[in-house]
């Protein structure tokens, strides 16, 4: 049975500036956890951290050895070379069986709609379709841990909200452990389990909510959603001037609105 992951008492710092001091974090697996926070908080450092890419100070990370990582950046990052099919092959080759690869990347071009643009190079394809690729190619990999790191940055709303609900729709089929780092509220609260509040830095988690709504369910404008998202707001901001222990439920940082709030859509640990 594969555990879940335990982020512990890792410490980082640049030069004169902390980062992270003693920071511990679950995640739990098979579940999509949202982290969000104001920018420079901290957030990318610890998907770098858990991906190998950068080194703590101190501490550890446990139940990751057996986790095959893929990672999704806030730019698609493609091969300007290659064809939107064989830039999935690149990737995938000596991952999937050679007999089945050709079908295999034709499903997941279908997955995200591109199709019809198989043969296309990525000076050939909008935005978002580079963005839809990328996803294609991080679901693709046969791994079981995915990192996103702000992913739809920069993407006007609409189509921002159309990636939403394709990773919403990926997710439901092929479900995989997602660490979700964003800036964007509404997001975290759209396809996450759980959404962890993170101060400015050094990063200290204010609080961690798990969401019982259905993935599926959730829309732009949920009045649940919505009164959650302004509670987050209102904690990340008090939070990010530096407040200690700013925990929801601490008296330095009152709830807002919490009696309001349907109590069975999600739970404060």
């Amino acid at each position: 049975m594969h555990k879940n992951i335990e982020i512990k008492n890792i410490e980082k710092s640049y030069g004169e500036f902390q980062i992270l001091d003693n920071f511990n974090l679950t995640i739990p697996r098979d579940k999509i956890m949202c982290i969000v926070g104001s920018s420079g908080c901290g957030k990318s450092t610890i998907l770098n951290i858990v991906s190998g890419l950068v080194k703590p100070d101190s501490g550890d990370i446990s139940n990751i050895d057996d986790k095959l990582i893929s990672y999704v950046f806030q730019e698609p990052r493609l091969l300007l070379w290659k064809s939107a099919k064989d830039n999935l092959k690149y990737v995938l080759k000596g991952k999937i069986d050679e007999k089945n690869l050709d079908e295999y990347v034709e499903d997941w071009l279908d997955n995200v709609g591109l199709s019809d643009y198989k043969d296309f190079y990525p000076r050939q394809m909008s935005g978002g379709m580079m963005q839809r690729l990328a996803l294609a190619r991080a679901f693709a990999m046969p791994s079981n841990l995915l990192l996103m790191d702000e992913p739809f940055k920069g993407l006007d709303a609409p189509l921002r909200h159309k990636m939403i609900e394709l990773l919403q729709r990926l997710w439901e089929n092929d479900k995989k452990t997602i660490i979700f780092v964003t800036h964007d509220i509404q997001e975290a609260l759209l396809i996450g389990h759980r959404v962890v509040a993170l101060s400015g830095r050094p990063a200290e988690v204010l609080d961690n909510i798990k969401l019982n709504m259905p993935i599926k369910d959730r829309k732009i404008g949920c009045t649940k959603l919505n009164r959650i998202q302004g509670t987050l707001y209102e904690l990340i901001e008090k939070g990010s001037l530096g407040v200690n222990n700013c925990k929801i439920k601490d008296k330095y940082c009152p709830p807002i609105g919490f009696d309001t709030i349907n109590k069975n859509m999600f739970n404060y640990h």
